[in-house]
């Protein structure tokens, strides 16, 4: 039913996504059938592709553990998860006047938390497993083309080592965003952990670098963040500048 719907059912597909995520994710330490679990991950990644915002939501609150479970080929879901969280951050998906996802019951800040906790599943990736390729569950070549979010282009993702650029946009838009104080907290030390896990990488020292200057920037604003968020991010910093020695002389002297 999450592959195959009658239009004008979309209500009856998001209960059986919600159904089934809390089925595999309940069970993450089974050795599910691989069939059974080729259906789930196709119907996973075509809601994100192609679903509604409700949709959207309802796989983002019920799946932000998914990749810490041992489910068999479950890395394949990063690509779409992290189009689907792009959509979110980046503003594709628009907030209705209460502060809901448009067409959705699911708080942002909700959303925000769910997305925090996905990325904390990611970060250490790239380093991990580097060049190695995605398994693509279409066929299709013309589901793996380009794709825009909001004016900005991007590619689907063929690596782990193609997940940095899109990581590293994530988070520092969703840093940069309006989110509540425990997830800003939460992002604060993904970030730390995913500057340190890839530091030597080019694309993560620029992210640093990033880094820093939305923290001086926040900063420099008294009063835009709370205090027990401009004293973890000060923290955040005093652990990087151990990393000096890592980076390469031109990111050192941007940093000066």
């Amino acid at each position: 039913s999450i592959q195959h719907y009658q239009k004008g059912y979309d209500r009856g597909k998001e209960e059986a996504i919600d159904v089934l995520c809390t089925l595999f994710l309940a069970k993450r330490e089974t050795d599910f059938d691989h069939a059974y679990l080729a259906a789930f991950y196709r119907g996973i990644e075509m809601a994100l592709n192609t679903g509604t915002n409700l949709r959207l939501a309802v796989i983002l609150r019920k799946s932000n553990e998914i990749f810490h479970t041992q489910l068999f080929g479950v890395k394949s879901l990063i690509p779409a998860f992290v189009r689907a969280i792009e959509k979110v951050v980046c503003g594709e998906s628009q907030v209705a006047h209460d502060g809901t996802l448009l067409n959705s019951s699911t708080p942002i800040f909700s959303m925000h938390r769910s997305i925090a906790k996905i990325l904390s599943s990611l970060i250490c990736l790239p380093q991990h497993f580097q060049n190695e390729p995605f398994f693509r569950l279409n066929s299709d070549s013309s589901s793996y083309t380009q794709y825009s979010v909001r004016g900005r282009n991007f590619y689907y993702i063929d690596s782990f080592t193609e997940l940095n650029q899109h990581l590293s946009l994530i988070l520092l838009r969703l840093l940069n965003t309006n989110i509540d104080i425990e997830t800003r907290l939460y992002l604060l030390s993904v970030c730390n952990i995913y500057i340190i896990e890839n530091v030597r990488e080019g694309s993560t020292q620029q992210f640093l670098v990033d880094f820093c200057r939305l923290i001086q920037e926040k900063l420099d604003a008294f009063g835009s963040w709370h205090t027990s968020t401009t004293k973890y991010a000060l923290q955040a910093i005093c652990n990087i500048s151990k990393l000096y020695r890592a980076l390469k002389p031109d990111v050192r002297q941007m940093l000066a």
